[in-house]
């Protein structure tokens, strides 16, 4: 039974490490990664290619090995049964339509977003965000809203000090006293506001999604700053707003709270 947990767990240490190097990593790279011998991890790449889980590509480098299909099927066939997802995707693309920008929703990892859902706006831009791409969440507007969700200890527990904040850009929050207070005045308007926290020349709003139980993602709107005054935002939030609502309501929310309360975000 240990035999059978360690090669699970190396299994997915092989798949983290892969996801995470697009242009893939030879057998000696990987095996020295892992800290294990080169005919440990030749062999269990061997198995996972069997599978189609990883790839092997020629370059000139030498044979590298990436993931494979099975993985996308695999991600395709988790995003089918999850509702979160699935009616994230149908909301966002009607809300892009409407208002042209490019929409998120995100769900908190420990002191990180991982995007679930993205719809790029019709106009544009340069953005870090990608699916499935983790991002720290002091710096976005969906990971305030979403630790808004949490305890004050819980939010001090991730961020105790400045060094676990480092600044993404000059904007960025990267004080632990700082997110608290900014956290409590997003509990009290029920949403949150970024102003080139997370990328130069953009602004967010962000608002929460609920389902039967918990604060459970975050949905939010990008707009470069040049065409983001008060009332463009104002006019935006409406309709931001509007859009989670519908989702919270499929997810088996019964009402919309005009507020955020603390310990109420549901981590992945």
């Amino acid at each position: 039974m240990d035999n059978d947990v360690k090669s699970a767990s190396r299994t997915i240490e092989v798949l983290d490490l892969l996801a995470s190097h697009a242009d893939g990593l030879t057998l000696l790279e990987i095996a020295g990664a892992l800290g294990c011998p080169k005919s440990s991890a030749h062999a269990l790449l061997a198995t996972l290619a069997r599978k189609h889980v990883v790839a092997a590509a020629p370059t000139a480098r030498g044979s590298v090995f990436k993931l494979g299909h099975h993985i996308f099927e695999i991600g395709q066939a988790y995003a089918s049964n999850v509702d979160l997802i699935r009616d994230s995707r149908d909301i966002v693309r009607r809300l892009v339509d409407t208002c042209l920008e490019t929409m998120h929703v995100a769900a908190l990892d420990g002191g990180q977003v991982v995007y679930l859902a993205k719809e790029e706006g019709r106009q544009p831009m340069r953005m870090v965000s990608a699916l499935g791409r983790r991002f720290p969440a002091y710096g976005t507007g969906v990971g305030k809203v979403l630790l808004a969700g949490l305890d004050d200890s819980a939010v001090g527990d991730l961020f105790p000090t400045a060094e676990q904040m480092p600044r993404l850009t000059p904007n960025t929050i990267d004080d632990p006293a700082r997110l608290i207070a900014e956290l409590a005045e997003t509990r009290r308007r029920g949403y949150a506001v970024e102003t080139e926290e997370s990328s130069v020349g953009l602004g967010c709003i962000a608002v929460p999604v609920y389902d039967s139980s918990a604060l459970v993602a975050a949905m939010s709107m990008s707009v470069p700053t040049a065409r983001f005054p008060q009332e463009r935002r104002d006019e935006l939030l409406v309709q931001l707003q509007a859009g989670a609502r519908e989702l919270s309501t499929r997810l088996g929310a019964s009402s919309y709270p005009s507020q955020i309360s603390p310990g109420t975000t549901r981590c992945l």
